[in-house]
C-alpha cells in the first residue's frame, strides 16, 4: 500500500496542479465555429448563387491567411440536407447515393497537368469510391479495372476529366468545394493560368456543377484570362476585421467575447477586454489568426501552472517578426488588388473614358403649368383679335 501511494504521489498527471476544466477549455476553443457577421454574409451570397436556376460556373473566395475560409467550408458542410447546403434547390427529393456537395483540396505542382489531374482524381475519389476500393484489391496486371485503384494515375486527362464529369451528374452535385485553391493558379506561367481557367469553366459548365474555389487573392487572376469566364465567375471577398470601422471593431469585441465565453478560466473576458488592441494586431484581425493564437497562450497558461492567460502569455505567443512581416504585406497587396479590381463602375467607366461620367439628363421642363380642371389654356383655347371667327 505504501509503495501505492508513493507512486500516485510521483504521477506526473495526478501531480499537476492544473484543474482538468483548463484541458476541456482548450478543446472547446479549437472547436469552436463562430458564425460572426463577415463569415455568416460569405455564406449567404454562397448559397444565393447555388440556389439561382442557372448559377455560376465558379465562385471566388478569396481573403487573407487566417481569415476562416477553412471554416466557412466545414459550415457550408455541416448543414441538415444530406450532408450538404441547406438550399431550396437542393431541399427536393435526391436520388439514392446523391453527394449534393463534395470538399476536396487542391495540391501544388510544377505543371498544369499534374495540378489539374491531382484535383480530378480528388474528385472522383469522392464521387466515386468504390472505384478506388476496388483498385486495391486488383490485381495491377489487370487490365479490365485499369481505371481503378492507382491504375487511374496512368489513364489520360481526357479519359479522367469524363470518368469526373459522369460521376458529378449521376450524384447529383451541385457544388465542388475546393479548399487552398491558390495552388491552382500561379502567376509564373500565363499559358498555365489560361488552361486551369478554361478547364476548370468546361468542367462546371459540362457536370452542371458550381465550382466554389477558397484561396488567397491570387484567385484574381483567373478573372484576367478572358471575359467569358469573368462572366461567368463571382468573386466573395472573405475579409478581416478593419479597426478603423466602428461596426468592424465592436464586431471584433463581440468575437473575442465568445472565446471568452468558451473558456471562461483560462479567458476571462475582463482581464482580455483590456487587450483588445493588443489581440487585434496581434491576430491582423483575422479570427482564424486569433483562434490559433489563444490557443497557444491557453496552453502556455497550463504548463507555467498560470490560472489564466495573462498580458506576458500573450506577448510570449505572438507571432514571429518575420512572420508579420509576410502576413501584412500578402494581405496589403491583396487588398489593394482586390479595391482596384472592384473598384465602383462610375470610376472604373471613368478611368476608361478618361472623363467623368456625364450626368443623365434632367427631364425636360413643361412649357406651361399644369392646367386645373376648366382652366383655359392659351395656345389653344385663342381670344381677342386672335380668334378663329366661326362659319356662318
Amino acid at each position: 500500500m505504501d509503495n501505492q501511494q508513493t507512486e500516485k504521489t510521483v504521477d506526473p498527471v495526478s501531480a499537476t496542479s492544473v484543474a482538468p476544466v483548463s484541458h476541456q477549455e482548450i478543446i472547446h476553443v479549437s472547436e469552436l465555429v463562430l458564425r460572426h457577421p463577415i463569415m455568416v454574409e460569405c455564406q449567404r451570397r454562397i448559397d444565393r448563387a447555388l440556389a439561382l436556376p442557372a448559377g455560376y460556373d465558379i465562385l471566388l473566395v478569396v481573403g487573407p491567411t487566417g481569415a476562416g475560409k477553412t471554416t466557412l467550408m466545414s459550415t457550408l458542410l455541416s448543414s441538415p440536407v444530406g450532408g450538404g447546403l441547406a438550399l431550396p434547390s437542393l431541399a427536393r427529393a435526391l436520388a439514392p447515393g446523391a453527394i449534393p456537395v463534395i470538399s476536396v483540396k487542391a495540391h501544388n505542382g510544377k505543371t498544369f497537368p499534374s495540378r489539374w489531374k491531382a484535383l480530378l482524381l480528388d474528385i472522383l475519389k469522392a464521387v466515386n469510391p468504390a472505384l478506388f476500393e476496388l483498385g486495391k484489391l486488383s490485381d495491377p496486371q489487370s487490365t479490365r479495372l485499369a481505371y481503378a485503384g492507382t491504375m487511374l494515375e496512368k489513364v489520360s486527362i481526357p479519359r479522367l476529366l469524363s470518368l469526373v464529369t459522369e460521376g458529378l451528374r449521376l450524384r447529383q452535385t451541385r457544388a465542388v468545394l475546393v479548399d487552398e485553391s491558390q495552388h491552382l493558379a500561379p502567376t509564373a506561367c500565363a499559358e498555365d493560368l489560361r488552361l486551369m481557367a478554361e478547364s476548370l469553366k468546361d468542367l462546371g459548365s459540362n457536370a452542371g456543377t458550381v465550382l466554389v474555389l477558397f484561396g488567397d487573392y491570387t484567385l484574381l487572376d483567373f478573372l484576367g484570362v478572358s471575359a467569358q469566364l469573368a462572366r461567368r465567375s463571382s468573386p466573395i471577398h472573405f475579409r478581416r476585421y478593419m479597426v478603423d470601422d466602428e461596426t468592424d471593431y465592436a464586431n471584433f469585441q463581440r468575437i473575442v467575447f465568445s472565446f471568452s465565453k468558451a473558456a471562461p478560466t483560462l479567458l476571462p473576458f475582463d482581464q482580455l477586454s483590456g487587450s483588445l488592441h493588443l489581440l487585434y494586431f496581434g491576430c491582423l484581425g483575422s479570427t482564424g489568426t486569433l483562434a490559433q493564437w489563444l490557443e497557444r497562450a491557453m496552453g502556455e497558461a497550463i504548463l507555467a501552472g498560470s490560472p489564466s492567460v495573462t498580458v506576458p502569455l500573450l506577448e510570449a505567443t505572438m507571432l514571429a517578426g518575420i512572420q508579420y512581416t509576410q502576413m501584412v504585406d500578402q494581405i496589403n497587396l491583396g487588398e489593394e488588388k482586390y479595391a482596384k479590381m472592384f473598384s465602383p463602375l462610375k470610376s472604373l467607366m471613368a478611368s476608361v473614358l478618361g472623363t467623368a461620367l456625364p450626368a443623365a439628363p434632367a427631364a425636360p421642363k413643361r412649357a406651361h403649368p399644369q392646367l386645373k380642371p376648366g382652366q383655359r389654356k392659351p395656345t389653344r383655347d385663342q381670344t381677342g383679335p386672335d380668334e378663329v371667327p366661326l362659319a356662318a
